[in-house]
């Protein structure tokens, strides 16, 4: 009896085969492991490393005969994915493989019992930088902030990638970030370089990327800002003679206005 080289676990974890073999001594192995013609196995192969770690002899086994490659892949997904953690990029790497041989990824998603999203988000991996798929096999970032990476531009990808591991951040830490990301792209490096374990992150970031609702709180400040100078201006015009206004017009009307402009300056500033 051998292993199947082309199964879809690369690697077994000694924890795995440690608890599995631990399993098997004390309730036996229930369900028999599939092999082909040749002795392959098809489905099972943890819980044969699992039985020799045991002090096993002789397993059962069942035999399957005629199964096609789409087929055989096929019950190994199934089977890791409903018995084991099975590592992200090495299930993305046989959807690939079933995905090569003719299968559209709704056939896929019907196979396995997921969702069209779930295989499309694993498939998704595989364009990734090696950075985001190295740090997905090292167990460093999770799938949905993997997803959070591979949705954003491929330039800006690594760095994102760095900033994850290196800054540990939270959940929704990457979600600002993305999210500031998508409303401007192109400060994307501007945006990553920012602290995010510092005081006033999140001011920094909306500064560089403003969301809606900093842009219409901003429109109000300015509105509220337009109607206070203005009213200061009637008054002014309404306490003093023609005669008075002449020399006190640059000491208070151009410092308003000038209060005005630049409060707009910075504004403008903000939304570029």
């Amino acid at each position: 009896m051998k292993a199947d080289r082309n199964q879809p676990r690369l690697k077994a974890k000694n924890y795995l085969l440690e608890d599995l073999a631990a399993s098997l001594k004390a309730e036996g192995l229930i369900h028999p492991i599939e092999i082909d013609e040749d002795n392959v196995i098809i489905t099972g192969e943890l819980r044969w490393l699992a039985a020799k770690k045991a002090g096993f002899k002789t397993i059962p086994c069942r035999m399957l005969t005629d199964l096609n490659p789409d087929e055989r892949l096929t019950r190994q997904l199934v089977e890791n994915l409903q018995r084991h953690d099975l590592p992200k990029m090495d299930i993305a790497r046989s959807l690939e493989a079933l995905k090569k041989s003719g299968l559209s990824i709704q056939q896929i998603a019907d196979k396995l019992g997921k969702s069209r999203d779930w295989v499309v988000l694993h498939l998704t991996l595989l364009k990734a930088p090696v950075e985001l798929q190295s740090a997905i096999e090292a167990g460093e970032i999770s799938l949905e902030s993997a997803r959070k990476v591979a949705d954003r531009p491929s330039t800006t990808q690594k760095q994102f990638v760095r900033k994850i591991i290196h800054d540990s951040l939270t959940r929704n830490e990457i979600r600002d970030l993305a999210s500031a990301i998508d409303r401007k792209p192109e400060k994307a490096k501007e945006i990553l370089a920012v602290p995010m374990k510092e005081t006033g992150a999140r001011r920094k970031i909306e500064r560089i990327a403003p969301s809606p609702r900093t842009v219409i709180t901003g429109r109000m400040e300015v509105g509220t800002l337009m109607l206070k100078l203005t009213d200061d201006l009637l008054r002014f015009l309404g306490k003093n003679s023609p005669a008075e206004i002449a020399p006190l017009y640059e000491k208070r009307v151009i410092k308003n206005i000038r209060d005005l402009q630049a409060e707009l300056g910075a504004w403008e500033r903000e939304l570029a």
